[in-house]
This record gives C-alpha cells, structure tokens and sequence, in this order.
C-alpha cells in the first residue's frame, strides 16, 4: 500500500503542475484541480488525512472554514445567490485538492519534482513572451493584445502578468540552488515581459518578488549585477509603447486630485468607491460573495463609467483590489476571516528558525506577492486565479508544519 500512496504522492505533484500549466487555456486548470480534490478525498477516506489530529489539519480546515462560514452567511443579501452557492461548491472542492497538494508535496522527493515543473513552465511562459514581443505572434501563434501589450499565450488579457509574479519565486529559489546567473536572467526577463504587458499591478507584484529575490541571492558584486540588469530590463521594455505610456501616465506629474490618482489608476477609484458603498450599506454579510457585478448598478454612482449606462460599455465584473473585494461582497467577516488565516501563517512562519525557513521562503514570497494589501490584484475567487492561490498555499501549509521544517513540536495546540 506504501507504493501506492507515494505513486499517488507523484500524480498529484504533476496535478499541481498541470493546474499551473494549463492556466492559459479554456476551461483552464478545472479538470486537474478535481483530480487533486479526488486524491485529497481519498487520503481522507483512507485516514491518511484526519480533519484535525495535527496542528497542519486543524490549520487547513480552519482556513477553508474563515472562508466558508461569511460566503455563506452573504446567501442572505439579495443578490445572486447562485453566484454565492457556486463559490460555496467552489470551496468545497478545493478544500480536498488542498488536502491533497498538502499531504503530498511536503515529501522532499514530490515538491523537488513540482519546483522543477514550475522551473520549467516559468521559463517556457517568459521565452514564449520574449518570442510574441519581438514577432508580434507567440509560439502558438497567439498576438500581441490590440493596444500592443504582451500577453503571452493566454490571448486577449493581462492574465501572463498576474500568475507569473505568482509563481516566478519557486522558481528562481530552485534555480538560485546551482544556476544563480540562470535565475538572475530568468528574473530580468520576467521583469521585462511583465512590464511590456503593461499590467501595473503585476510591475508592484514583480517589485515584490525582486526585493525577496535580492536579498537571498548568494553572487558576488550582486547590486552591480541586479542594477546591469535592472536599467537593461528597463531600457527594453521602454521600447514597448504600451509601456511608455503606462509610465507616461503614472510618473509624468505627481497626481494632486482624485481625477489625477483615478486617470492613472484607470478609473479604479470609481470601482472601489462603488464597493465600498456596498460594504457601508451591507457590512456584516456584504453583496453576496461572487455578486459583485449584480449588485453594481444599485450602488454606483450615476456618472459611473463602469455602471449600467456608463462610458465604458460594460459593468464592472469585480473590485480589481483582495481586500476591498471581501469588505463588498462579504462583509467584515469576510476580510477578518482571511487577515486571521493571514496573522496565524506569519506567526508560524516566525517559529521556524533561519535554516529551516529556507525551504519555505519561495513559497513564503509567492504569498506575499499574491496578498500585497497595497495594489489592484486580482481578487480571490476567480476561477483562474484561486486554483494558483491554492497551490501555492497548500504547499507552504505543508511545509510550515512538516516535521522536516518546523521546530515547533506538532503537540502545541493551534
């Protein structure tokens, strides 16, 4: 039976991949993330995996359940309470592919197995990037966007510069292990294709992992290297028209007004003041987890460019900021659920002592990427962006409470 489980162990490593992988295409990771939910539930059946016999369990089952109980305390607000019954199932489902990427890959052999496919898919997702912007077309044959951003293969959106930041730390801490001029070029062209996408967002989430990069990189004259490559990277990129005019409009002149701070934040400030009446008319159960767009019209104001009349053409489909987006749609439980999971894995985080952090550290910097309080990332529960999140999270809650990482003996309560 051991054989069985570390075969299982191995498949579900290449889930993980695959869920990361297939993040490009239509229909995105879904069928992976559903494979890796079985074999979660399979642990469960087998007791390979109890709800809460370890400290790793008892912490899972209460993340899911900060996340669970204000979802579905928002079914009470009158706003597409099938959109709230979705995410419900949503979290169901990835509550056991959690299990499952947890109880595999805190095993040395299975994460060293993931890390090198996350390697392997950064560099291929970057090249192909590189190949779109000096041909016009990627290797798949999938164009620059309309206005000339980068996309890489994942078509007419700004998706490539949301999950690369995601994901590029696992990857250069693999390759900083024996290709640290390998990881530095890897980084640079990062930074590059992520400016030239022109997505600001993902220029603050690359700023963050090039500080964690920096400061763990063992080369000798490394701020002569990382600034060679910073004005290189930088230099290039302002060859991209879409890239001086994102700079163009967020560093010509210091924004003194609200129109100022809201044209070089195209229009957010609009979103944002949007859900915010949401959350101050709803605030202990929020719009609706999942409604956002529903609820829009009500409670935007009358010259909204993104309400049902506005210049945009189109209602705004979510609150383009994590933390503003669970104050609209879940109200103050919703955004003290996810700061409580938030406050605990820091607090964990510090009691692993400096060697053993090593090991969590790209996964560490890949959350802190993802959860930067102060810019317009993706919010949670989108179906392309919570199957990363998930991954990334899973991973590192195995490995902070892996007897292979922690100090901490496993008999101290939560």
């Amino acid at each position: 039976m051991q054989s069985v489980l570390d075969k299982l162990k191995i498949f579900t490593a290449i889930l993980s991949v695959l869920i990361i992988a297939w993040s490009p295409f239509i229909g995105g990771p879904r069928l992976f993330a559903v494979l890796a939910a079985i074999v979660g539930f399979f642990y469960f059946v087998r007791k390979e995996w109890s709800l809460i016999r370890t400290n790793e369990e008892r912490f899972l089952l209460y993340s899911f359940i900060a996340i669970l109980i204000p979802t579905t305390i928002s079914l009470i607000a009158p706003y597409s309470r099938e959109s709230v019954i979705k995410v419900i199932v949503l979290v169901f489902i990835f509550y056991f592919c959690a299990i499952g990427i947890t109880h595999s890959l805190k095993n040395r052999n299975t994460r060293e197995l993931f890390e090198k496919g996350i390697t392997v898919i950064a560099c291929f997702w970057v090249f192909d990037a590189l190949i779109q912007y000096a041909v016009g077309v990627d290797i798949i044959g999938v164009p620059l966007s309309g206005d000339g951003r980068v996309v890489g293969m994942f078509g007419d959106n700004l998706r490539y510069a949301a999950i690369l930041p995601a994901i590029l730390p696992i990857a250069l801490w693999w390759l900083m292990k024996k290709y640290q001029f390998a990881a530095v070029t890897l980084y640079f062209a990062s930074l590059f294709t992520v400016f030239a996408s022109g997505y600001r967002a993902g220029w603050v989430m690359m700023a963050i992992v090039g500080i964690g990069f920096f400061v763990h990189l063992q080369i000798k004259h490394k701020r002569l290297v990382f600034l060679a490559f910073l004005i290189l990277a930088i230099l290039l990129a302002s060859a991209s028209p879409i890239v001086v005019r994102k700079f163009e409009a967020t560093f010509d002149s210091l924004p003194t007004t609200t129109k100022q701070f809201n044209s070089i934040l195209t229009g957010r400030i609009h979103i944002w003041s949007t859900a915010l009446n949401m959350f101050s008319e709803c605030p202990l159960a929020g719009v609706g987890v999942g409604a956002f767009d529903d609820a829009y019209g009500e409670y935007c104001a009358p010259n909204d460019p993104f309400g049902p009349n506005g210049a945009r053409g189109r209602i705004a489909n979510h609150a383009h900021q994590l933390y503003i987006s669970l104050l609209a749609e879940a109200g103050i439980p919703g955004l003290l659920g996810f700061i409580a999971v938030v406050l605990y894995s820091i607090k964990r985080w510090y009691s692993l002592n400096i060697s053993r952090k090593v090991i969590v550290q790209p996964y560490a910097w890949s959350l802190i990427a993802i959860i930067f309080p102060v810019n317009a990332q993706p919010i949670l529960f989108l179906s392309w962006w919570f199957p990363v999140v998930i991954v990334v999270f899973s991973i590192f809650v195995g490995l902070i409470f892996s007897s292979e990482t922690s100090r901490v003996s496993n008999s101290s309560g939560l």
